[in-house]
């Protein structure tokens, strides 16, 4: 299925309603060391709150999600002062852009659905945690610039983010990276549990939303 919003063409794919396990999981997926080192990064915080998604079981409704994304600025008019003035907070911003897509019958997909349509795993790719930092040169692995099992592509560089309803996954806008973070946190941000903690950017709320990708979701399946 195509939908076509503002001349921009997105191609729709079919996630069925059932019964789901979603949120941070894994420890038993990590290395000792691995786990180690995330403890000792965020003390005296605990990385799992911090940083994912809670655990827990979720029963979700089939919908259709798009394949590809784009900046939310190119489909809304990023010149529109509302957008801009009366925003303060991730979840009032996803509240004006739902209702910015709702003429075209479409919003922004739930964190929940965001996790689902990723597959389910610990990454997009499976359960498998590179060596290296996802940045250029310094891994040989690669597929992390894979489409997820629904097909979803996924951006490959930390410095990006998706913009979900109340929430912005799947990166951390090159923070882990220019920040020189420690093996394994780079990576995480690739784990669709991964959310950005508001506490990080309070003092650059827009510098986080400007750039942010969206893919739009439309609910129900395909007749």
């Amino acid at each position: 299925m195509k939908k076509i919003i503002q001349n921009q063409e997105f191609e729709l794919v079919d996630v069925p309603g059932g019964n789901y396990e979603l949120g941070w999981r894994h420890d038993k997926l990590l290395p000792a060391k691995a786990i180690e080192t995330l403890e000792h990064f965020t003390q005296p915080k605990d990385f799992r709150s911090f940083y994912f998604s809670p655990p827990r079981k979720v029963t979700i409704a089939p919908f259709k999600i798009a394949t590809t994304t784009i900046t939310w600025e190119d489909l809304v008019d990023w010149e529109v002062e509302s957008f801009y003035e009366e925003a303060n907070t991730v979840i009032e911003f996803s509240v004006m852009l739902n209702e910015y897509l709702a003429q075209y019958k479409c919003r922004l997909p739930t964190e929940d659905e965001f996790e689902i349509a990723c597959g389910g795993s610990l990454f997009p790719w499976g359960d498998e945690l590179p060596k290296g930092i996802p940045h250029q040169g310094y891994t040989s692995f690669t597929k992390h610039t894979l489409p997820s099992t629904y097909g979803l592509h996924l951006d490959p560089d930390t410095y990006t983010m998706e913009l979900t309803f109340g929430q912005l996954k799947y990166g951390d806008g090159g923070e882990s990276v220019c920040g020189d973070y420690p093996w394994p946190v780079p990576w995480l941000s690739f784990c669709p549990a991964y959310r950005i903690n508001e506490a990080l950017f309070k003092e650059a709320f827009w510098e986080f939303l400007e750039d942010a990708q969206i893919r739009v979701v439309i609910d129900g399946i395909t007749g």
